[in-house]
């Protein structure tokens, strides 16, 4: 078995017959309307032979943005595209809507043969919570991917599917160790870089959050014990006018990584292999001396962020004609009664006040609208002493109305300023957040 990296949670995995599996691709820059783009960036020509590939199958492991790229996924129109079965029709939608039509929706957690001795299995979501906070929507999204081949080669992708040291041991006794595991070792949220905070609170915030990244990307490769192990995901970058966002991101860098490991009571029997774009890793030596030593500082991430920086962002490009007044405060009115109706059916109710900015722009021709409402009362108005603000831009509020944008991607582009008072985490809150919209 063999496994290229293309960008971020990406990979191409060929098995020992020849057939191969492309895994959540994301070329496209400008992912979460604009503001993410891969770093390190796919060069022109890895990017085009990825295109150009006819793989057997592409898996997509949930419909974020940078591993559900409609952009990229319409080249794979001859292969069969494997999803989990979720519990609900959004990402079978999203894919059909592409314009593919050979979807595979496999049962979650259920090993199924795809011929030759090859097995593949989508674990459902670990848990309903990430980073150790209790999100109360759980709403289904993530899943993961285990590869079994017919040498019994074990690959393990798992990246975005928030998987906790308690959820080894399970793995362990039905899978056995992997030979290959694809770990996360970053995050993505717009915590703390589109906060309210000084510059230096960011940089401390951001210090401490990468080391507790790190250390759970540790944790989960000490339990596993894979041969070789790849961290992956969260590799990007902030473009447009958020470029200078890149210098609190989450993800540490590879010559951190490596210090990390060397640091750690790593057992001698697994490997750490941090990859670039075009690196090849083969699972029948313990030692991947093919791949290449991708590295980069933290300054020259940021440096090529600002490359991007006259790039736009998607609802920069929205314009509203002085003769067409958009009544905000009866939108938002009723925007708020379908939240309400949500928050009725999953019986939830968080004890927090949200404040909704809209900035004066003269692109929208909207003067500024403050608009407040509590989470535990369908008055509207202040209630609460816990209040969470989210200053929007109006163009941005435009596409999450009418159903343009999704919030929840809205928060992981960053593309909203928040302020907290108290300054603490209601991850419900943001989830719920996702239904404040028109359709």
């Amino acid at each position: 078995m063999k496994a290229e990296f293309v960008a971020n949670s990406c990979f191409i995995v060929t098995v020992s017959d020849g057939r191969s599996i492309v895994i959540d691709p994301w070329l496209t820059g400008g992912a979460y309307y604009g503001s993410w783009y891969n770093f390190p960036p796919v060069p022109g020509e890895l990017a085009a032979r990825v295109r150009s590939l006819t793989p057997d199958w592409v898996y997509v492991s949930h419909l974020h943005p940078d591993h559900f790229d409609p952009q990229t996924l319409v080249s794979f129109t001859e292969a069969s595209i494997l999803i989990g079965a979720l519990g609900h029709q959004h990402l079978r939608r999203s894919v059909s809507g592409v314009g593919l039509s050979n979807i595979v929706e496999l049962p979650l957690d259920v090993t199924a043969d795809l011929g030759d001795g090859v097995q593949v299995t989508i674990l459902s979501q670990f848990a309903a919570a990430s980073g150790g906070y209790d999100d109360e929507v759980a709403y289904p999204m993530d899943t993961s991917v285990v590869l079994r081949d017919r040498d019994c080669t074990l690959l393990f992708h798992v990246v975005d599917n928030p998987m906790s040291v308690r959820d080894a041991a399970p793995f362990l006794g039905r899978f056995g160790t992997p030979d290959i595991a694809i770990l996360p070792y970053s995050g993505a949220s717009l915590y703390p870089h589109a906060f309210e905070y000084s510059d230096e609170d960011k940089d401390k915030r951001t210090a401490e959050l990468r080391q507790r990244t790190v250390e759970h990307f540790l944790q989960l490769a000490r339990h596993l014990k894979p041969r070789i192990v790849v961290p992956a995901a969260g590799s990007y970058v902030m473009g447009g006018s958020l470029a200078r966002y890149t210098r609190w991101l989450h993800q540490a860098t590879p010559s951190q990584l490596r210090a990390a490991w060397a640091g750690s009571s790593m057992s001698e029997e697994s490997t750490l292999v941090c990859m670039g774009p075009g690196d090849v890793i083969d699972s029948e030596i313990s030692l991947t001396s093919n791949a290449k030593k991708h590295e980069f500082s933290e300054a020259e991430r940021l440096a090529y962020a600002l490359t991007l920086e006259e790039n736009a962002l998607a609802h920069e490009l929205i314009t509203v004609p002085p003769a067409f007044p958009v009544p905000w405060v009866r939108l938002l009115t009723r925007v708020r009664a379908n939240l309400w109706r949500a928050q009725c059916e999953r019986g939830l109710f968080p004890s927090v006040d949200v404040e909704l900015r809209l900035e004066p722009s003269n692109r929208t021709g909207c003067s500024g609208v403050t608009f407040r409402w509590a989470m535990d009362a369908e008055p509207l108005g202040p209630r609460n002493d816990d209040v969470v603000t989210f200053t929007v831009d109006p163009g941005l509020a435009l596409m999450v109305l009418v159903g343009a944008a999704v919030w929840n991607n809205v928060e992981i582009g960053a593309l909203v300023r928040v302020a907290r008072s108290p300054d603490e985490y209601h991850p419900t809150v943001h989830s719920l957040m996702s239904y404040f919209t028109l359709v």
